[in-house]
């Protein structure tokens, strides 16, 4: 039946892959798309002009594919957000679009684009940039409703638009969110369960954050925090948990115990769900306590992992941060401690709690071998896992404000990876992403993890210093980091792919041998033999995929076992082979017995 609303096409470009780690077939889709349709679709002045649909479409789809689908649906107005992992797609396939179909009024919003609005809009053919992080969704209904005349352009605020005459023209004002004006997109189906699909699903309980970290842009918005209504997360939260295609769910909240009173109910109402889903959580040290762990213990958390943001223990670098607690002297030298603490309370609860930390090199304050000592004290905490990141200099954020004083050098495409700063040089970058590379290889073996964790307490060696002697040990049989050295430029797609280069080359099962037999020689100068068991099984291990008596293959791992009974391998508990095997995905290659 023919009808005369106009189509607006919102496209969410989202990571695939990303939990379950390597599934791209579970679907993440972007809460911000499905916050605009609702709110637009709940609008009855929008209602009977506009038919509102989302385009939702992984990262690893080509830019001209992108065109080709927003195309096909024939869009009147294009709305995307933008963020750092989705900008190169989003500003190809517009090019594209609007090269093909310039009449499309075409909308940008997210946070790599709302405080750079002037330069994104000289650099794409954009109609309209939405600045600000706050109220995306208001002046989305707004600019609906405005009939595209400067008159009802100008009405909006917090906007940069092209003028007939191609002059970018700002409006001002200040902008009051309300996010309870925004219905559940779950069950108005904006997000919609019920397509067949498996789901990653994002859950958002408020926006900002209480804090103003420097390079951060949660924060910087009157550090007001905008709390859902309970009540609708509740019945939200009951929909997702007892869904059978929701596969895991991720709270982007700066912490949700941020906003206890209301945590609580969360948990206790996510517990009591038919479904224990996989559930991602950003957590804050400075408020972790006993009830805090009580609530957590209830749900299932990913991996049964506990993560929390580190960044980094050098005093001076907190002081540009201003990371929670850190304002005065005393509270910079407690820092440190409380995570102590915090680990040991969360330990004590639950032993078997996998605990993780966020690490950021390049930081102004920092160089590089007081980042050595952020990594050694995270070490010392023996965490499953560290997550390292590359300072990005996000506009909105105080570093980014700051840039010229805090002599930023920084790549001058988005998401603008910083080169240097006045304290971490460009040599000390070269240096820190050669060590992270090394530390996440240590880390990606379980075993060899472990062994360094035991031998620094056994032999009284600090635990960088191990890896620097493990590192020269392996490199005298292979250096996988020669094989992406030349590789490396300041940009995040080129600093993932060397991430992914070396792992792929290190994990290669005739290098596993040699990173393994490493360690064996390591621990043999320290005469360490006690600890010896479970490398000597990753010795034994790899060399038996080497040779041929256990072949590779893109299914589930055999039975440990199986390769124990059959003479293969041989140890005392089958258990011990997880630990020797990496945790890589490319080359956690499954197994059988030739």
């Amino acid at each position: 039946m023919k009808t005369d609303k106009k189509k607006v096409l919102i496209v969410g470009i989202y990571m695939p892959g990303i939990y379950p780690s390597g599934d791209d077939e579970v679907v993440s889709r972007l809460l911000a798309t499905a916050f605009l349709k609702a709110a637009a679709d709940a609008d009855p002045d929008i209602v009977p002009h506009y038919d509102i649909q989302i385009l939702d479409i992984p990262t690893t789809t080509p830019p001209e594919k992108i065109a080709e689908d927003i195309l096909r649906n024939n869009p009147d107005v294009l709305a995307y957000s933008a963020y750092m992992w989705n900008y190169d797609q989003m500003s190809e396939s517009l090019r594209i679009v609007k090269e093909e179909r310039p009449s499309i009024w075409t909308l940008l919003g997210g946070p790599l684009v709302t405080y750079t609005s002037e330069q994104i809009m000289s650099q794409l053919p954009a109609d309209v940039v939405v600045c600000g992080t706050n109220a995306g969704e208001l002046r989305f209904r707004q600019l609906l409703k405005c009939d595209r005349t400067v008159e009802g352009l100008n009405n909006i605020p917090l906007i940069c638009y092209r003028a007939p005459n191609g002059e970018l023209v700002n409006t001002g004002g200040i902008i009051q969110e309300d996010v309870n004006q925004i219905p559940s997109i779950y069950r108005n189906k904006a997000i919609d369960l019920d397509d067949g699909r498996r789901h990653t699903v994002f859950v958002e309980t408020f926006r900002g954050c209480p804090f103003t970290c420097g390079y951060c842009i949660w924060g910087p918005e009157g550090n007001k925090m905008n709390r859902f209504n309970l009540d609708q997360l509740i019945c939200d939260i009951k929909i997702i948990y007892n869904h059978p295609k929701v596969e895991a769910v991720i709270f982007t909240d700066a912490c949700l115990f941020y906003t206890r009173k209301r945590a609580r109910v969360i948990c206790d109402t996510i517990a009591s769900c038919s479904r224990q889903i996989p559930t991602v959580l950003t957590l804050d040290m400075h408020v972790l306590d006993e009830d805090m762990v009580d609530h957590l213990e209830k749900i299932d958390l990913y991996h049964n992992q506990y993560h929390f943001g580190l960044q980094t223990t050098n005093p001076n670098a907190m002081q540009y941060l201003e990371r929670p607690g850190t304002a005065t002297k005393i509270g910079r030298e407690r820092y440190a401690q409380k995570y102590v603490d915090g680990v040991n309370l969360l330990r004590n609860r639950i032993p078997t709690a996998e605990v993780s930390f966020d690490l950021i090199y390049g930081l102004p304050g920092d160089d590089y071998e007081h980042f050595r000592e952020t990594i050694d004290f995270a070490l010392n905490l023996k965490p499953s896992k560290l997550h390292f990141h590359p300072l990005l200099l996000l506009p909105g954020t105080r570093f980014y404000t700051d840039r010229d004083e805090l002599k930023f050098i920084y790549d001058d495409a988005p998401p603008f990876m910083v080169k240097s700063n006045d304290t971490f040089s460009e040599e000390d970058m070269h240096k820190a992403i050669r060590y992270v590379l090394w530390t996440m290889a240590m880390m990606y073996f379980p075993a060899i993890r472990e062994t360094v964790f035991n031998l620094s307490a056994l032999v009284g060696v600090r635990q960088i210093h191990l890896i620097d002697k493990w590192i020269e040990l392996v490199e005298k049989r292979i250096d996988p980091y020669a094989v992406v050295r030349s590789q490396h430029e300041f940009t995040l797609d080129a600093h993932n792919l060397i991430r992914r280069s070396f792992m792929n080359v290190l994990t290669e099962p005739q290098n596993c041998v040699h990173a393994y037999e490493a360690v064996l020689e390591m621990l043999n100068s320290y005469g360490a033999d006690r600890l010896t068991d479970n490398v000597e099984l990753g010795i034994a291990y790899y060399s038996a995929i080497v040779e041929g008596k256990i072949e590779l293959e893109n299914q589930e791992f055999s039975d440990p076992k199986q390769l124990v009974d059959q003479g293969v391998l041989q140890c005392k508990d089958h258990s011990q082979l997880e630990l020797v095997k990496t945790a890589w995905v490319n080359a956690a290659a499954n197994i059988k017995v030739a």
